[in-house]
C-alpha cells in the first residue's frame, strides 16, 4: 500500500486565498498584504487581489496574523475566525484606508462518500478538540457550508468494536483527501452505492429498515464484484499470443 501523503502535499500545498478589497481611494498608495511567507501586491485598478494561505504557515501551531500595508502604514489583523468559518468578512482599517478580507477554501468541494482531513489551522491547539488531528473523516452529509463526518474511535476493548463518532465542522475546516468513484463504492459498499442512485433514494426508508435481510445480499454482491474484478485484471495481464 502507497505512503498516505503528507498533510503539506495535499493540494499542492494549498489551504485558500484571502481575498482582500480596498476601497477606491487607496489604491494607488502602494497596497500589499502577506500572510505566513506568502505576499501579494494590488496592482492595476482592480478592486481586488488575493493572497495564499498555505498549509506550511501553521507549521509552528498557530496563526499567523495577515500583514497589510497602504502608503507608509501597516496593519496586522487576526483572520482565524475566516478560516475556520467563524466570519464572512474582517474589516481592518490600514493608514486612514479601509480593507475587506474573505476567505475561499482551495480544492473540491466534500460530497459524500468523499474522506477529509481537517486543515492546519482546524488542527491547532486552539481547533475543535473533539476531531481526531490527523485522521481521516468520512463526508457523511455537506450542504449550506457544513460537513458532517464520521469516524471510529476506540473503546478500549476490542479494536472490532469502536465507537462510530459524527460531527459537524465548517466547509473550510477540512479538505478533501480522498473521493472515491462510483465504481469502488459499488465493489467496497454496494447497498450503499445503489441507495445512492435515484430508484434507491426512493426505497431507502424501506431498505433502513431492513437492512438485516439486505446484508447477506450486500456480502455475496461483494464477493462477487470483488471476484470480478480480480478475473478481468487478470485477463487483462495475459499477453497478447
Amino acid at each position: 500500500m502507497a505512503a498516505a501523503l503528507p498533510l503539506e502535499r495535499h493540494q499542492k500545498g494549498l489551504c485558500g486565498h484571502l481575498r482582500i478589497r480596498v476601497e477606491p481611494g487607496a489604491r494607488s498608495r502602494g497596497v500589499s498584504a502577506a500572510f505566513g511567507a506568502e505576499a501579494a501586491t494590488m496592482k492595476g485598478r482592480k478592486g481586488s487581489f488575493y493572497v495564499a494561505v498555505r498549509k506550511a504557515a501553521f507549521a509552528g501551531g498557530a496563526a499567523p496574523r495577515l500583514v497589510l500595508r497602504c502608503g507608509g502604514g501597516e496593519a496586522r489583523a487576526d483572520v482565524r475566525a475566516l478560516l475556520v468559518g467563524d466570519a464572512a468578512v474582517v474589516d481592518v482599517a490600514c493608514d486612514g484606508a479601509r480593507f475587506w478580507v474573505e476567505y475561499r477554501p482551495y480544492g473540491l468541494e466534500p460530497e459524500r462518500g468523499d474522506v477529509v482531513r481537517l486543515e492546519p489551522f482546524a488542527a491547532c491547539p486552539s481547533g475543535p478538540a473533539v476531531l481526531p488531528r490527523d485522521a481521516p473523516l468520512a463526508v457523511e452529509a455537506a450542504r449550506d457550508g457544513a460537513v458532517v463526518v464520521a469516524w471510529d474511535h476506540p473503546t478500549g476493548g476490542t479494536a472490532d468494536d469502536p465507537w462510530r463518532c459524527r460531527a459537524r465542522v465548517r466547509r473550510s475546516a477540512v479538505f478533501v483527501a480522498e473521493r472515491r468513484t462510483w465504481t469502488d463504492a459499488l465493489v467496497h459498499e454496494p447497498v450503499n452505492a445503489l441507495l445512492d442512485t435515484d430508484a434507491g433514494r426512493r426505497v431507502r426508508p424501506v431498505a433502513a429498515h431492513a437492512s438485516f435481510v439486505l446484508a447477506p445480499v450486500a456480502a455475496a454482491a461483494r464477493l462477487a464484484l470483488q471476484s470480478l474484478v480480480a478475473v478481468g485484471a487478470a485477463v487483462l495481464a495475459q499477453p497478447d499470443t
